[in-house]
């Protein structure tokens, strides 16, 4: 009896979102390779049934060699390796594309373990019995599918191995389930020449693997000239779009372009969002405040908790335009197969410079949080090129930032705030780039894996499912912010009121005195407090912010900040070290647990630094009475610094390279996932 359902499938052909049509939850879906990157679980019951659904990572084949697998692969690979009576494996096909993808059909009946397949993205129904009369399996169609009753009787049948009797022979004797999945029908040389007619017949295959890939093609390609007719205009409308989109010339400038009109419209649009629901909140609260019992409001401490919980509520309400927007254009890059196409692009710019174009991947998705853009590095097999990619991630902007740099914007640059945005944005993914160079340099690492990808055609999602996912998207990302802005606004509107922080000037001039260099001055010791606070989240920040400047809560903090920031080139200054200071604690975290607590360190370290040293170069540039000796001397100061620091890396990656070289294949001191 079933009681396990293992989906499985390339990516990007829709397991994920038949995970969650089954279970009814909203796992991240997106029209790109990668995005499921760990093993979903999840439970389903009917009357009488129970059911398990599994949701693995995507996976073109059954590699043999598990050192050379990403993170994600290989958890794919382990799970086939370890199926029981009780597993059914289910293979999500996409229609668009058989070819590849019956290569791994045929891989996995040779596991001969029961199985079936859905078929997605169908225009013909025709499609479905023609892959049940090819494969002599049960085929069902991803919009009408119920799991509870897939037909388990029939075993899957070696159709691809019945004209060739030798190697199906061989097949019988020598395969089993281990070997089938990481030997290729356990077909070695040895064993080859040991079978007189089949050497003679295959002499000219030395490695099985080739020869077992080359009898799977020659059936695939048989199979496919009868295969029903699929309609064409997407494709295309795909390659007719794909000859701008993908042009040598014209492709980067676009994508910029649209980057450019994205944070145009979040800054514009979104400050009219958020103005249009300060009224709501307003009538709101004043409807709770009056309904409370009169008790309740005569009571001080309680006057003082609602002020700050309302405090907290506009500034989570300051979000909701800007990162919603943000959200929804994303996703709209994402589902419409236009992000996809911008990874091929960057990929061409990042090879220029010897950088791994997958990361583009990660640094998308960490415009939304860098935890998983992290996690997302998993897709890439060389450990150098996940290495850098896990350290490009936090130098992107998350939600949270931009919270940041909106606040700021309005009140210093008014109708250009979204070209202060933007320039941000370019400067963290400027340092990214850096970063990756870096890292290539400390490693002594030349390599790294082209970036190959099947383009699906474009298309055009609806606007609900848009709406829907940046719905999910944006709850998550207030809930977390609320958590930690209302204690941190309400905790320091409690002490800032009795009087507990009556901060002495000495302090203040002591909390300032490192980032004078900044433009900041006595007035802006909250601001370098928030610094602080910004170490556990960058919505902290923000959070402090609103509770220690003075008067922020009568007047804005936008205008707070206006009065208190001495001119907008300390502003600018200050969003820089905001930008690419240290991580958030979970981000730092998710780098010790994806690499090793070293580059965690380093991490932290280095961002801290190069914030410090663009943030003061930045602003000594911008102040016109700056003279060009101290500028010369700020910047050859600024390099050595960082030379130092590059320099006492080095030595420690080389003394752990030289501890352990063979444990780590003369790859230094690279990743080692922990939960490998």
């Amino acid at each position: 009896m079933i009681k396990n359902i293992v989906l499985i499938g390339h990516p990007n052909v829709g397991k994920s979102s038949l995970f969650n049509t089954w279970t009814g939850q909203n796992t991240a879906t997106g029209n790109r390779p990668g995005v499921t990157v760990q093993r979903r679980v999840a439970k389903i019951t009917n009357k009488t049934t129970s059911l398990g659904i599994e949701d693995l990572p995507g996976i073109y084949y059954l590699e043999s060699d598990l050192s050379i697998c990403a993170h994600d692969q290989k958890e794919t690979l382990e799970r086939l390796l370890n199926l029981t009576e009780d597993d059914l494996i289910v293979q999500i096909l996409d229609a668009r594309a058989l070819r590849p993808q019956l290569h791994l059909t045929l891989e996995l009946i040779e596991l001969q373990h029961p199985m079936c397949l859905n078929v997605t993205f169908h225009e013909n129904p025709e499609i479905i019995t023609f892959l049940h009369d090819l494969l002599k399996l049960p085929v069902y169609s991803a919009t009408d599918c119920n799991p509870f009753k897939f037909d388990i009787t029939s075993q899957p049948n070696l159709v691809h191995l019945e004209a060739q009797p030798e190697l199906k022979k061989l097949f019988m004797n020598y395969s089993e389930k281990g070997s089938v999945l990481f030997n290729r029908l356990a077909l070695t040389v040895e064993k080859m020449q040991r079978n007189q007619e089949s050497e003679q017949k295959y002499t000219a295959y030395h490695d099985p693997e080739t020869l077992c890939a080359k009898i799977r093609y020659q059936f695939i390609d048989t199979a496919l000239k009868r295969q029903p007719t699929q309609s064409s205009i997407e494709r295309i409308h795909s390659r007719g779009l794909d000859k701008i989109v993908l042009h040598r010339f014209i492709g980067l400038p676009l994508f910029f372009g649209i980057m450019y009109c994205i944070f145009w419209s979040t800054m514009t649009l979104g400050e009219q969002i958020t103005l249009s629901l300060r009224p709501l909140l307003t009538v709101l609260e004043s409807r709770i405040w009056h309904n409370l019992p009169s008790g309740i409001q005569s009571v001080q401490i309680y006057h003082i908790l609602w002020q700050g919980s309302v405090l907290s509520l506009e500034t989570i309400l300051s979000f909701i335009g800007p990162v919603g927007l943000l959200y929804f254009q994303l996703n709209i890059l994402e589902e419409t197969g236009y992000m996809q196409r911008a990874s091929l692009v960057i990929d061409r710019f990042m090879r220029t410079l010897k950088l791994p174009g997958q990361s583009f991947v990660s640094m998308v998705v960490g415009l939304g949080c860098n935890v998983p853009a992290i996690l997302s590095t998993r897709t890439l097999s060389h450990p150098i090129d996940r290495l850098q990619s896990i350290l490009m991630t936090p130098f992107m902007s998350c939600g949270a930032r931009l919270a940041i740099f909106t606040a700021f914007g309005q009140s210093f640059f008014g109708d250009y705030a979204y070209l202060a945005i933007f320039e941000l944005y370019m400067i963290g993914f400027f340092m990214a780039i850096i970063t990756g160079l870096m890292v290539r340099m400390l490693t002594n690492s030349h390599e790294h894996s082209p970036l190959i990808e099947q383009l699906v055609p474009y298309q055009r999602p609806s606007l609900i499912h848009l709406l829907s996912k940046t719905g999910i998207r944006l709850q998550d990302f207030l809930s977390n912010a609320f958590f930690w802005i209302a204690p941190a606004i309400i905790g320091i509107h409690l002490i800032t009121t009795f009087g507990a922080l009556n901060c002495p000037p000495q302090f203040q001039e002591w909390l300032v005195f490192i980032f004078r260099p900044l433009g900041l001055d006595s007035q802006n010791w909250p601001a370098v407090l928030a610094l602080f606070s910004g170490l556990i989240g960058k919505e902290v920040l923000l959070g402090t912010l609103e509770g220690f400047y003075p008067d922020s809560s009568e007047i804005g903090l936008n205008s707070a900040l206006h009065h208190c920031f001495p001119n907008p080139q300390a502003a600018m200054s200050y969003l820089i070290f905001v930008l690419l200071y240290f991580p958030c604690i979970s981000v730092t975290l998710a780098i010790a647990k994806e690499t090793r607590l070293f580059w965690a360190i380093f991490s932290a370290i280095w961002s801290t630094l190069i914030a410090y040293i663009t943030a003061v170069l930045y602003y000594q540039w911008m102040k016109p009475d700056t003279s060009l000796f101290l500028l010369i001397n700020l910047t050859i100061g600024s390099i050595c610094l960082l030379w130092l620091f590059l320099q006492g890396s080095k030595k420690i990656i080389d003394y752990y390279h030289m501890l352990d070289r063979k444990e780590r294949k003369n790859i230094p001191f690279h990743i080692t996932n922990r939960n490998q």
